[in-house]
């Protein structure tokens, strides 16, 4: 038998309660970009800057703060 040593992080669920317009917005810059970029319709060189100022304008940074500071909560439980 092996000694598997899973992380805690493996049952940590983000509440992303309050931050629905946001996860809208970055969710519909990912449908825009998504396909498009990896079928190499765009070139990733001038899409990928296009795409990050997007997302900060769509509230991204707001949505990595909430998920850092959940994430740090939860770990100090662990």
């Amino acid at each position: 038998a092996q000694n598997i040593e899973y992380s805690p992080i493996i049952v940590f669920k983000w509440d992303y309660e309050g931050l629905e317009d946001e996860m809208a917005a970055v969710s519909k810059i990912y449908d825009q970009y998504y396909v498009p970029l990896m079928s190499g319709l765009m070139n990733p060189e001038e899409t990928i800057p296009q795409v990050l100022e997007e997302l900060e304008q769509a509230g991204m940074n707001k949505i990595l703060e909430s998920q850092e500071e959940q994430l740090k909560e939860f770990m100090k439980s662990k």
